[in-house]
């Protein structure tokens, strides 16, 4: 993804569907604003949390966390 790796990735099954959460943090605030990192206290400041659902290779939905 354009965002690079994710900070977390958990898998959910339910019957024969498997899904992929991902999520990315962006740094909001600070020396590194504007940049997906890969631990929130990487920002030194404010961040945003993303959540990417992805089944069948298909990202289904993005949810801002905070």
């Amino acid at each position: 993804m354009a965002w690079g790796p994710p900070a977390d990735t958990q898998r959910r099954t339910a019957g024969e569907r498997e899904v992929a959460f991902h999520t990315f943090i962006r740094c909001t605030s600070g020396p590194k604003t504007g940049r997906y990192v890969q631990a929130t206290s990487t920002c030194d400041g404010t961040f945003n949390e993303w959540e990417v659902a992805v089944e069948g290779g298909i990202v289904t939905e993005i949810k801002l966390l905070h």
